[in-house]
């Protein structure tokens, strides 16, 4: 038994016992986490959708108790209720070490200037970012959601090297400064990192045409 698997079945033992609702969804199919005994068998357990997520709303899928939770996060709500996550002391570190270890595969290192164009608000992928960046060491712009024309003065004044932000966003940011007369292909930017929304080859090419920069 490889060591991955080791610590599902520890993490499984533990949803099982502290998850009531998905603990139901296993009985209801007659599955107990002793007959998860390879990898394999983890296609017998209950996949869990948006509308489970909504039952005992918000805290029925926590599996510690509230005392624990330091951060939560949330999403738009648009369809309906947000689906609120709330993150443990442990939780936050190992998603700032995650978020450290995905920069450096990326090959982002400690001598960039990473500028993150994702809001820091109840959505993750700001303060994610940020903190994994942080671990790192690296030089962190927290632009956030500032208007596309001060993104542009951060990007050339203090010489990003690693745009963070959606393909749509960084298509946008392209044509205003096209509009302002700017070239961004004489930015320092070496790496721009795309993520939160499908890039398809179509996009990916477009922007690496109108940046002339790496995408990761």
């Amino acid at each position: 038994m490889n060591k991955k698997f080791e610590q599902f079945k520890i993490e499984l033992n533990h949803f099982y016992r502290k998850n009531k609702l998905y603990r139901n969804k296993m009985q209801q199919q007659k599955i107990k986490p002793s007959d998860i005994k390879t990898e394999e068998d983890i296609k017998k357990l209950p996949l869990t959708t948006k509308e489970d997520l909504l039952q005992d709303y918000p805290y029925g899928w926590f599996c510690v108790d509230k005392s624990k939770i330091r951060v939560y996060h949330a999403s738009s709500g648009t369809t309906g209720k947000p689906l609120v996550v709330g993150l443990t002391k442990n939780d936050l570190k190992f998603r700032n070490q995650t978020m450290k270890e995905d920069a450096m595969y990326a090959g982002i290192t400690k001598e960039d200037t990473v500028q993150i164009c994702y809001g820091f608000g109840r959505f993750t992928w700001g303060l994610s970012f940020y903190d994994g960046l942080k671990e790192l060491g690296c030089k962190i712009i927290p632009t956030g959601t500032i208007s596309s024309e001060m993104q542009l003065f951060y990007m050339q004044n203090l010489q990003t090297t690693v745009l963070i932000t959606s393909p749509s966003h960084v298509m946008h940011l392209y044509e205003v400064a096209k509009s302002l007369k700017i070239d961004v292909k004489s930015f320092s930017i070496r790496m721009i990192r795309v993520v939160n929304e499908l890039l398809t080859e179509s996009m990916r090419q477009k922007i690496k045409s109108a940046w002339g920069k790496m995408l990761w």
